[in-house]
């Protein structure tokens, strides 16, 4: 009986649970609907009231009556107050109407004036003052209130009277909107402040916010409005009504279960006895055995009677039907074997078939490129959904249309040939970049491939092919041909603008280099002397500057080579013995130079370019070095193939750097500091060049450094290993040079009257007969006259310039082998390279050495005059008189060795000698040299007489048997 209250019970609790459930839902939908109409009731009435009463003190702002009370009334009661009293913004309890003077006093009040105070009110002196309306919200102790300022215009003058100052007690308005809601009405401000309306709990129902369209200058406090309802006030009914029914419908079950259980034991007893004989039949396989045994006269028993009358029928249709099952299962055993068979076949063939549709269908329709088919006319038979992406049609109104329709007309003479081509297999496949128009009008760059298309029978039937919209591709590259001719133009106009300046500076650079030079051989007093060899100092500097400007250039416009000569590393490193020797002892530090055993002695390389980096590095460390010293350090790394790989170190005792100024090291135009730039100079480029030109060497650099201990700067490059020199071969000196230019006759093309005398004065000290023209066309009149082994050309000359000149003279019968130099300010590559296209021999940039000037032109005279005898070399004599006698020439402190080889390389180069250098000489050699030796070694060089001092050096050096510095030597 229970199982059978069970059902019933189950099913009533279900019913129950739906029923509350869909009342639920019912009860929320009501409130969520009354919500939203008090919600819109609300907001409307609030917006249509404030902005009515926003208008109405708009108005009575302007009236005509007010502005002239206001004016000329001096009894407010008598005009004011019944004009603030009988407007329709006071009728009513929960407003207040004030009228203010320019100064913000209270000249009416509609209420209670002890309660009306203008201080309380923060955009009062803003109205007063711009004449502007503003809106404000006020929290009080009674509530919120809501004030508007409106500020009395005189139309004439537009100065501002007064304002009218309405406010609104929110509490007592909204109460009047409150009784016609069922809701709780919440009104926020911009910053969701509640201005009415209390703090909710969690079982409150709350709406949606909603603004309040409110007019200027209302609208600024963005307030809005919300509806909430007590969740349990309103549910609470169906709760009642929920626990009712569960009371009912349980008390219904347990009557109804006493009930039946009667009824269903005196129904049920015949039921269930034939039950369960029908049970035991069913269990019997054979029929036949078996009848229902009921004796009962009732329902029961005529329905056993008639089981029975059935059992039999259906026994004679069982024994029929299992003779016609068994053949007829036999037909369809043969016949399913048989559509088996078939349909294991056609099950195959369509899943091949499905497979390779879904894998042309995936290709096809997933590619970014458009596949496509035409008839032989030309028309779309087929098209992927690539069309559409690309050309904006879609597919079904392009299909059956003569592709053609959508090439611009300038490209369809073009298509038409191709796909003639194509179907007449003159071409067994096509690729045409065609023009399509855009359906929304834009002209598309395509890449058409055409192909034949053939037919069972090999017939063409049409074409196929793919479109590729290339129209980004071909932007790019015209972006890039745009980009690339711009970029040549800019550094075409920047390579003009630096050979330009280069040209300007270097034009007068030369002349006050040369005259200082020249003045500083003269007689001087010891002040003038002094001024003068700042001068020169100061112009080496800046012209120091400006080659470092036209390195980076080079650098940067990829146009730095690198030349290739045998030296040593001995001969290198005694150049930067000789330039920074000096520097190292006015400063009292020590200059080390150091080579490993392991160390190739002489390779092939770029020996000018690595001076640089080496004379750039050691002469920073001994600008920022104030103790201690520098040391040089050359050591083999490693071998690449044939190549020696040296490293490099220069390290000191110097100030350092941190890791924010080592990140920034090798950037071009930047120091590690501001205050080094000012304390130390330089232009922040050296290191950059450095960097450059070591990767052009096939090496790198690096730098490790710490504030107040000192910076070690390594750098590797690669080199070829060179043959050893022999020790006879020795550089040809000044005086060499200047013999071997003996008798020769110079022209000069100069236009700068000051690079004349400074060329002229060089030339004639050296003995040489020169002439000297100011442009091309007056040189190339003097070479058809006469007779000239050598001429000096500047470049840049009025009638005619050095280009023109020298194609000239080398169109003349003796001008052929003349060897023409280039003498000339314009010092870049691209310079350089013109001049020798122009037939030029060689390029001498200003301000020149004067020891380059008489190398280059001994270099190209000599060539020209291979047959003119070779200058003597004095025989080393067994003694000789420069020593006195005492110490033995090995003796000589290292000091004044290095100070005679320094001596002796700038005597070379011609270059100025410092009168520090000549008191440091005499400091240095009073001791080891015969006192009128020395003197006259000293008159020699202060008389700039370079030809007897190289002569008085080299008899010192024989007698002494100087040789290079050994490296390490301090």
């Amino acid at each position: 009986m229970l199982f059978t209250l069970l059902p019933t019970m189950g099913f009533s609790l279900i019913i129950g649970l739906v029923s509350f459930m869909v009342m639920d839902r019912l009860m929320r939908e009501q409130i969520a609907a009354e919500m939203r109409h008090d919600l819109r009731h609300v907001r409307a009435w609030a917006t249509q009231q404030l902005n009515e009463r926003n208008a109405v003190l708009s108005q009575m702002a302007s009236n005509p009556l007010l502005l002239h009370a206001l004016a000329d009334s001096k009894e407010p009661d008598r005009f004011l107050h019944p004009f603030l009293r009988g407007s329709s913004l006071v009728r009513l309890s929960e407003g207040e109407l004030a009228l203010v003077d320019a100064q913000g006093g209270v000249l009416a009040v509609s209420g209670n004036s002890a309660e009306f105070s203008p201080a309380k009110f923060r955009s009062l002196a803003d109205v007063l003052r711009q004449g502007q309306a503003r809106a404000e919200l006020l929290f009080e102790d009674g509530g919120g209130a809501l004030v508007i300022e409106q500020p009395v215009v005189f139309p004439t003058t537009g100065v501002v009277a007064g304002a009218l100052v309405y406010r609104l007690k929110l509490l007592q308005w909204l109460h009047l909107m409150a009784a016609d809601v069922n809701s709780r009405i919440l009104l926020r401000d911009g910053a969701q402040n509640l201005l009415f309306g209390a703090s909710l709990g969690s079982d409150w129902i709350v709406s949606e916010s909603r603004p309040l369209l409110l007019d200027a200058p209302l609208h600024v406090l963005g307030m809005s409005v919300s509806m909430a309802q007590d969740r349990v006030r309103v549910l609470e009914p169906l709760s009642r009504m929920t626990l009712w029914y569960a009371v009912f419908g349980l008390s219904v079950i347990a009557v109804a279960g006493v009930l039946g259980r009667g009824v269903v034991r005196g129904l049920t007893r015949n039921l269930a006895a034939l039950a369960a004989q029908t049970d035991a039949i069913i269990g019997v396989e054979d029929l036949a055995s078996r009848d229902l045994d009921v004796d009962a006269a009732d329902e029961v028993g005529r329905v056993a009677a008639a089981f029975n009358q059935l059992l039999e029928r259906l026994r004679k249709s069982y024994q029929d039907l299992e003779a016609k099952v068994a053949e007829r299962t036999q037909a369809l055993t043969e016949a399913n074997a048989t559509l088996t068979r078939e349909i294991a076949v056609r099950q195959e063939a369509e899943a091949a078939l499905a497979q390779s549709e879904g894998r042309y269908r995936s290709v096809v329709e997933g590619i970014s490129e458009a596949v496509y088919q035409t008839d032989r006319e030309g028309a779309w038979s087929f098209l992927n959904p690539a069309w559409s992406a690309i050309s904006g049609y879609g597919l079904q109104e392009s299909l059956g249309r003569p592709f053609v329709d959508y090439l611009l007309a300038a490209d369809r003479a073009k298509a038409m040939q191709g796909f003639g081509e194509v179907l007449r297999g003159e071409r067994g496949k096509a690729v045409l970049e065609l023009r399509y128009r855009h359906k929304q009008g834009q002209v598309l760059r395509v890449e058409q491939t055409l192909r034949p298309r053939l037919a069972c029978r090999g017939e063409v039937i049409g074409v196929s092919g793919s479109l590729n919209d290339v129209t980004r591709r071909w932007e790019a590259e015209q972006a890039l041909i745009v980009a690339k001719e711009r970029a040549e133009q800019a550094s075409r106009a920047k390579s003009a603008f630096l050979s330009n300046v280069s040209h300007e500076i270097r034009t007068p650079m030369n002349g006050i280099l040369g005259l200082t030079q020249l003045a500083l051989e003269t007689d001087l007093t010891p002040l003038q002397r002094d001024y003068l060899s700042k001068v020169f100092d100061s112009a080496q500097a800046l012209l120091g500057v400006l080659n470092d400007i036209l390195d980076f250039s080079k650098i940067e416009a990829g146009s730095m080579a690198l030349e290739s000569t045998d030296f040593g590393l001995d001969e290198l490193l005694q150049k930067v013995s000789g330039l920074f020797g000096l520097t190292a002892e006015r400063k009292q530090l020590w200059l080390r130079l150091e080579v490993a055993p392991n160390t190739p002695t002489r390779v092939s390389g770029d020996m000018l370019r690595l001076g640089q980096v080496l004379n750039n590095l050691v002469g920073n460390a001994l600008k920022f070095t104030d103790h201690g010293g520098v040391t040089v350090r050359f050591w083999q790394e490693g071998r690449e193939g044939a190549l020696a790989r040296l490293r490099c170190s220069v390290s000191d005792t110097g100030i350092g750097m941190d890791r924010e100024q080592l990140e920034r090291l090798f950037q071009p135009f930047t120091q590690a500091d501001g205050t080094i730039t000012r304390r130390y100079g330089g232009t922040g480029l050296g290191l950059s060049i450095c960097k450059n030109l070591v990767r052009l060497m096939g090496g790198d650099i690096q730098v490790e450094s710490a504030p107040g201990v000192g910076s070690v700067f390594t750098f590797s490059v690669l080199l070829q290993p060179a043959l050893p020199e022999s020790r006879e071969a020795l550089p040809a000196d000044y005086r060499q040079r200047a013999a071997s230019l003996a008798g020769a006759r110079v022209l000069l093309a100069e236009d700068n009257p000051v690079n004349q005398v400074v060329v002229l004065e060089y030339l004639n000290r050296c003995g040489l007969a020169a002439t000297v023209v100011e442009n091309g066309r007056e040189a190339l009149e003097s070479v058809q006259r006469e007779t000239f082994d050598i001429v000096l050309m500047d470049l840049h000359m009025p009638e005619m310039d050095g280009f023109d000149a020298t194609r000239a003279i080398r169109a003349l019968p003796k001008g052929g082998d003349m060897p023409i130099i280039a003498i000339t300010a314009a010092a870049m590559t691209q310079d350089r390279e013109a001049c020798l296209a122009a037939g030029m021999n060689d390029h001498v940039a200003k301000p020149f050495n004067p020891g380059q000037l008489l190398e280059v032109m001994a270099k190209w005279l000599g060539a020209a005059r291979a047959s003119s005898p070779a200058v003597p070399e004095a025989a080393v004599p067994a003694a000789s008189p420069l020593l006195p006698p005492g110490p033995a020439a090995d003796e000589l402190p290292g000091r004044s060795i290095q100070l005679i080889e320094e001596l002796r390389l700038r005597l070379e180069n011609s270059e100025y000698v410092s009168q520090d250098m000549i008191r440091s000489l005499r400091q240095a050699l009073s001791s080891s040299i015969d006192g009128v030796v020395l003197d006259d070694l000293v008159s020699a060089v202060e008389n700039c007489d370079y030809v007897h001092a190289s002569r008085l050096l080299d008899d010192l050096a024989q007698a002494c048997l100087i040789h290079p510095v050994k490296f390490g030597d301090s």
